[in-house]
């Protein structure tokens, strides 16, 4: 997967457009075309794994060509990555909205505890960790991307949270991992 053709988001999770990728800028419907794709392309990746689904099957639910996926993508593998960088913060997403405020740090590791278990757990970010294990092998840059997105994002939510407890010591735990 050469990082020249394919279209990526920065570690932090904002897109990169594909202009500055050498692709095409996309306007409002392009947008909404890209997000239909990617969408798409999740539940198939999700439910029938990378191997198993072609572009030619996610372009007969979409509709377009196949041209759409490669201005866009670089190809299947771009669409890959940027189905893992949007998967890793869909998943990060719930840890985020945490506002514990003034909830006691017991009270407070235990919302943060249930609502991180309740991801891992969720059917369908055990669907993406089979994908990632099945891809890893093939594509072991998938790897990084998705440490990226996972766990290296998850631990910086969690250091947070624990940093805006009353007693932040245990955020040193989360913070030099």
């Amino acid at each position: 997967m050469s990082a020249a053709k394919t279209p990526r988001q920065t570690a932090t999770g904002s897109p990169t457009s594909a202009q500055a990728e050498g692709g095409p800028r996309l306007n409002t419907r392009g947008l909404a075309r890209r997000e239909l794709i990617v969408e798409t392309a999740t539940n198939l990746f999700l439910e029938r794994g990378y191997d198993a689904v072609s572009i030619d099957e996610i372009i007969r639910e979409v509709g377009g060509s196949k041209t759409n996926i490669y201005k866009m993508f670089g190809g299947k593998e771009g669409l890959f990555v940027a189905i893992f960088q949007g998967l890793g913060a869909e998943f990060v997403s719930p840890l985020r909205q945490l506002d514990l405020g003034d909830t006691p740090p017991a009270i407070a590791l235990g919302i943060l505890g249930r609502t991180l278990m309740r991801q891992l757990t969720a059917p369908r970010h055990l669907a993406f960790q089979r994908m990632v294990l099945a891809a890893s092998g093939r594509f072991p840059e998938i790897l990084r991307e998705w440490y990226i997105a996972g766990p290296r994002a998850s631990r910086k939510v969690i250091a947070q949270v624990l940093r805006d407890l009353p007693d932040p010591r245990g955020a040193r735990c989360f913070s030099t991992i």
